[in-house]
């Protein structure tokens, strides 16, 4: 999404930390809203499963929608941001620096500039 705005491919997306944050700190974007701001407490993401899956491995949905339910709740909680943080930053250092997934916190961070 950064590269493809950088190279102005497209106006702009809508996306999760930390691609936003790596578009304010290379300086070829710049956060307009949060979708937070849109609709408080919207659903982030969305779980599909075909009919099949669930009818034939009801145990391994089981668990995988339970993992899901459980991470939820963990990311939920601002104790735990950190730590989260920490663990996408080692998934994503290729486009994301330390200061890029250290944002994703509640405390303010850089927007920007819309100019």
């Amino acid at each position: 999404m950064v590269a493809n705005l950088r190279a102005d491919n497209i106006d702009g997306f809508l996306g999760p930390d930390p691609f936003n944050q790596r578009a304010v700190y290379d300086g070829v974007g710049f956060i307009h809203i949060l979708s937070k701001q849109l609709w408080e407490g919207h659903p982030c993401c969305a779980f599909a499963a075909s009919k099949e899956f669930v009818t034939t491995m009801p145990n391994t949905y089981a668990a995988l929608l339970k993992s899901i339910i459980d991470a939820t709740a963990f990311a939920h909680k601002a104790e735990n941001r950190k730590e989260i943080a920490a663990a996408l930053r080692r998934r994503t250092t290729s486009i994301s620096p330390r200061s890029c997934s250290s944002r994703s916190s509640p405390a303010p961070m850089p927007t920007g500039s819309a100019t």
